[in-house]
């Protein structure tokens, strides 16, 4: 059984480490900070936690503190994260470092001022590289010291946004036939996404009578296809656009899935379609 406790400026690293000997310290610090990456990129802004500790979740079993997750602010509206576990074979792959981050991304959901969270395990940390990319952290670098990953709010930086509108339909739907089932009126609303000048995906909602918003449509295209995007745009949906309400074929299975692990429940099914809301 474990325990999760939440704090802030350094707690959990501070607190992790009171109990900890030299050498466990020692050990822990290259596993979840930089100090591993040569100093040139620690000192630089965007790779170190040169900014304020603002969030931090600490994992226990039973009164020992076993892994931590810290969130630090580093530019305007983007933060990064040191993860460890501590030292010792009765600590290793119990998923302490997972509740952790998994507890922690929470926290940068909640967060209004962070749209992006930044990791940088060694490229040498195999595991954790792993574990970030099973959390839809996406790998923006990889040099000979580290692996650059990131979790965003929203799609990545190289997508762009364009509004739905009878002209921009007009304008993409030669690209992608899909486009022609979108509906343009006073209730509906969403985006067409590009990515380096092409269609990449699109997403639109639509608000009905009763005042729930409904996911009309959701589709990636091209390139961004099976790249892990769907979470990103229901983000879009679902943050921005406020949707709460969609409707899934039950043929489907994938994208069921993907709504299921979103945090979508059906409350209702036909002979066809599950129905499905988030929870309030």
């Amino acid at each position: 059984m474990v325990t999760i406790k939440y704090g802030k400026n350094r707690q959990a690293v501070n607190e992790i480490f009171s109990t900890m000997t030299n050498s466990e310290k020692i050990h822990l610090a290259g596993e979840a900070g930089s100090s591993r990456v040569p100093k040139e990129y620690v000192s630089k802004e965007e790779y170190g936690p040169k900014g304020t500790s603002i969030e931090n979740v600490i994992i226990y079993k039973g009164k020992t503190p076993v892994s931590f997750c810290d969130i630090w602010a580093n530019k305007p509206g983007r933060g990064y994260i040191c993860i460890g576990t501590r030292g010792g074979e009765e600590y290793r792959g119990k998923g302490y470092a997972s509740k952790a981050l998994s507890e922690a991304i929470k926290l940068f959901d909640k967060n209004k001022n962070l749209d992006e969270l930044d990791y940088y395990p060694h490229k040498d940390n195999i595991e954790s590289i792993n574990l970030a990319k099973k959390f839809g952290f996406k790998e923006f670098e990889n040099n000979e010291y580290f692996v650059g990953l990131a979790l965003y709010k929203g799609m990545p930086k190289e997508f762009s946004k364009l509004s739905i509108t009878n002209e921009s339909l007009k304008a993409y739907t030669p690209q992608a036939s899909q486009l022609n089932h979108v509906r343009v009126n006073k209730n509906t609303d969403g985006y067409i996404l590009q990515k380096n000048g092409k269609l990449a995906g699109m997403v639109n909602t639509e608000r009905k009578k009763d005042g729930n918003v409904w996911i009309q449509g959701l589709e990636l295209f091209g390139d961004a296809k099976g790249k892990g995007y769907s979470k990103n745009m229901l983000d879009i949906a679902t943050k921005e656009l406020g949707a709460t309400h969609l409707s899934v074929n039950k043929n489907n299975s994938i994208a069921k899935h993907v709504y299921d692990k979103y945090g979508f429940e059906v409350y209702d099914e036909d002979g066809t379609m599950y129905y499905m809301k988030l929870p309030e």
